[in-house]
């Protein structure tokens, strides 16, 4: 997974996941019922959110663009945080491997 230079309160910043066997090999996502992607910032529960996916989901990717709704932004928070994506194709349900990123904070 690779990330831009994040920052607390930033909105638009694409988190994008990939689906992998334990050998590596992409799964197909296209058919999933279910597509979240879970986000935990420091000291908090994960939260799960509605992925979309990148292309057609057959490339195995899922992603989240970070919002504000409200005065609530999704990335509240400075510090490091964690990412796993979570599918369900049929009665198979996938997780991705949880992934770290880093929330920096702001001068104001």
């Amino acid at each position: 997974m690779s990330l831009p230079d994040i920052h607390k309160n930033d909105v638009g910043v694409e988190l994008v996941i990939e689906f992998v066997d334990e050998d590596g090999v992409v799964i197909d996502i296209s058919t999933a019922s279910t597509k979240q992607i879970l986000l935990r910032k420091p000291g908090a529960a994960a939260v799960a959110k509605t992925g979309v996916f990148d292309t057609d989901g057959s490339d195995g990717l899922l992603k989240y663009t970070t919002t504000k709704v409200g005065s609530v932004y999704d990335l509240d928070r400075a510090g490091q945080w964690q990412i796993q994506g979570f599918a369900v194709i049929g009665t198979n349900e996938w997780h991705t491997k949880v992934n770290t990123f880093e929330v920096a904070g702001n001068l104001n």
